[in-house]
């Protein structure tokens, strides 16, 4: 018999929070002991104690919930990367004549600029390398 959506998730949250069985996931949301297994068994599922497994766990809702890959979650990127790809978008704009008006030589500091204006907005990792450095110097 193939699994309900909601006794995948249960799942999920058991190897989550490194629990053997679901009474033991049950009881740390202060429910009854056979909580888990019947809300799996009649299908529902239980979005406050979603939200609060990925508050306390730090993943992402759609992966609990939709199963979509933990590394389609978003992640920081270093300071470098991110004028990075900033400077490959400006450049391919350049390319297409979108900028026009912009010397190519300028792009690198309008890069720099752009970082400096909204990265304070998004998460910028404060580390020397990224993952992606790391793994191409192997």
């Amino acid at each position: 018999m193939e699994q309900t959506e909601a006794q995948k998730v249960f799942e999920k949250l058991r190897v989550l929070y490194n629990f053997k069985t679901l009474t033991e996931l049950s009881k740390y949301f202060e429910k009854t002991g056979n909580w888990a297994a019947q809300m799996g068994k009649n299908d529902s599922i239980p979005y406050s104690i979603c939200i609060q497994a990925c508050k306390e766990k730090g993943v992402s809702l759609d992966w609990l919930l939709l199963d979509k890959e933990k590394s389609q979650a978003v992640t920081p990127v270093t300071k470098k990367e991110f004028i990075n790809n900033v400077k490959e978008c400006f450049y391919e704009c350049w390319e297409l004549d979108l900028l026009p008006d912009y010397p190519k030589e300028s792009i690198s500091a309008i890069s720099i600029l752009f970082m400096n204006n909204f990265g304070e907005m998004i998460n910028i990792s404060r580390d020397k390398e990224s993952f992606k450095d790391k793994k191409r110097s192997i």
